[in-house]
């Protein structure tokens, strides 16, 4: 006996399998049975000719002002979608001071195209807190399942007020910063968003907060994300976060790394940290081609500053920078099984030839 059976309906199990025509039973609000079902129910619904398949997630809305005059999120809820993901592209209304109130509005109004009329109308301002935003969400007669994240610009607009439209933060505002995130991973917020759209602004035409936000900062923020999911189900996305954190940092560094002392060393123990650190990673022999290509980068620069035939020419320091990027290669092309291996062997090829060239010229 079911409560429910949704009878001769084309079901959609969201497997990625072909679709079928099937019932599906129904108990205490969770599916107990799907095939040909011959039993009673409380009720039973004829579907013939519908679609049944599971509730759609939508993960990149902006109802987070729509929700508290349309608690049903017209019109997604019209097209079968049961959970939506909302706080994207930084964009969100909490946390929040009373006094940047009407600054996180302007973000709604140029990004998203959203009347300022409708806003300051319907928007209720019971929060401060991202924990407070949700205990208001809870008061609502919501139409489907909402997870929210937390929103750069008004965690920067909370720690920095009309500085975060004007420059990086200092540490103290980073670590003010770091920590709105964390009450409100510890809240039940589902995730951080940030946003570098370079054509993103505030309605009175400066650039959103969070295009202002340094890598420490966005660093902090996102760590605060890892933290929560490590030990859950979701470690393994915790865990893909972190590893692509730490490569923007390596790649961040290499990038600027003319307009730092010592950037090349820096750069070289940026890569030794991320490969060291990442080793059962998938992307572990990625890192040490890159590594590898980073040595190469270094010989090739030397050899173009320095003319190999003339006296200023050291030879070890270009030899040390091509061993080490082939005893990189040399790690990676004796691994069986891997996509890389290929690349490597190529790679090896290519730095001993530079090598010999480099080894005629200096004689």
């Amino acid at each position: 006996m079911y409560d429910l059976i949704l009878k001769g309906g084309r079901i959609y199990d969201g497997s990625g399998m072909p679709s079928f025509l099937g019932d599906v039973a129904i108990n205490n609000g969770r599916i107990e049975a799907i095939g040909r079902i011959n039993a009673y129910a409380d009720h039973v619904l004829s579907v013939d000719g519908l679609a049944v398949a599971p509730g759609i997630i939508d993960f990149h809305t902006h109802f987070d002002a729509q929700l508290w005059w349309d608690p049903l999120a017209s019109s997604s809820n019209e097209h079968g979608v049961t959970t939506v993901v909302m706080g994207n592209c930084g964009l969100t209304l909490a946390p929040c001071k009373p006094e940047s109130r009407d600054a996180l509005i302007g973000t709604f109004v140029r990004v998203e195209d959203m009347p300022r009329q409708s806003l300051r109308a319907g928007i209720p301002w019971a929060w401060t807190t991202h924990g407070e935003f949700l205990d208001a969400l809870e008061r609502q007669p919501l139409g489907l399942n909402v997870a929210t994240l937390i929103g750069h610009c008004a965690v920067r607009q909370y720690a920095m007020g009309e500085a975060s439209v004007e420059r990086e933060a200092n540490d103290a505002e980073i670590a003010e910063m770091e920590e709105l995130v964390h009450q409100g991973m510890a809240a039940g917020a589902f995730g951080f968003s940030t946003n570098a759209n370079q054509r993103h602004y505030r309605e009175d035409g400066k650039p959103v907060p969070s295009r202002f936000a340094g890598l420490d900062e966005k660093v902090a923020a996102w760590n605060q994300l890892i933290q929560k999911y490590k030990s859950t189900r979701y470690e393994y996305l915790a865990r893909v976060e972190e590893e692509r954190i730490d490569r923007a940092k390596v790649a961040f560094v290499e990038a600027n790394r003319y307009r730092l002392k010592e950037g090349n060393q820096l750069t070289i123990l940026g890569y030794g940290q991320l490969v060291t650190k990442h080793q059962q990673s998938k992307n572990h022999y990625r890192f040490l081609l890159d590594f590898g290509d980073f040595y190469m980068l270094l010989a090739n620069e030397y050899a173009s500053q320095y003319d190999p035939e003339g006296l200023l020419f050291e030879f070890k320091v270009l030899d040390q920078f091509v061993k080490s990027a082939l005893k990189l290669y040399t790690e990676v092309a004796q691994v069986d099984g891997i996509l890389e291996k290929l690349e490597a062997q190529g790679k090896i090829e290519a730095a001993r030839g530079f090598l010999e060239k480099m080894t005629r010229l200096n004689r």
